[in-house]
């Protein structure tokens, strides 16, 4: 069909509008693509670290850390009884032998001087240290000067501990003991009392 002279040739603004439209989409695969490597010239790539989930609920090592001394010493019966290797293991760590004899006897106790727990395979001349006195208020210190109440009252407070001594070497409370032996422990009658109590904690 012949065109008429007073219309306008549209075939090359087609032809614009289709080279405009697919340069468009031609940039913006670019762009997508610049963007997803982080290669895009001038442009960063912020990478954001997503936060780790923190752990809810109270874990196995918690429960027993805050669990009464009872209830772990009933456990413990309970493993070893179930199990040989547990059997074995915990007779290791708290059983020893006893020199000269067949049989054996608690690995651990505690001092009644210092209070601190000990192996008993592991006790020298010097191993306790502690203080053999009393604590007194210290008359010198600052801490007493208008003080309201009675120091003797409060010795044992930790907040005043810097206006007490020992008396038995006018040291401060924090101070290393003055007397140095070995450890002394309870003397425990028995053990049938041992079975009896190991028996109550079955029942």
């Amino acid at each position: 069909m012949t065109r008429d002279a007073s219309e306008p040739d549209m075939s090359c603004l087609t032809t614009q509008s289709t080279f405009e439209d697919t340069k468009e989409v031609s940039e913006a695969a670019e762009s997508a693509s610049n963007i997803a490597t982080g290669s895009s010239e001038g442009a960063s790539l912020e990478v954001k670290a997503v936060p780790r989930a923190e752990p809810t609920g109270t874990t196995l090592q918690d429960a027993i850390n805050s669990a009464p001394l009872t209830q772990l010493r009933r456990l413990l019966i309970e493993i070893t009884n179930m199990n040989a290797e547990a059997r074995g293991h915990a007779s290791t760590r708290l059983l020893t032998s006893i020199p000269g004899k067949r049989g054996k006897r608690k690995a651990f106790e505690t001092c009644i001087k210092c209070d601190a727990d000990y192996h008993v395979n592991d006790n020298g001349p010097s191993s306790c240290v502690y203080h053999d006195g009393d604590k007194e208020v210290d008359e010198s210190s600052t801490t007493w000067d208008d003080f309201p109440g009675e120091p003797d009252d409060f010795v044992d407070d930790p907040d005043y501990a810097e206006g007490v001594i020992w008396n038995c070497c006018d040291k401060a409370l924090g101070s290393e003991g003055c007397v140095k032996e070995r450890h002394q422990s309870k003397v425990e009658p028995a053990t049938k009392r041992g079975r009896m109590d190991v028996a109550s904690l079955m029942n």
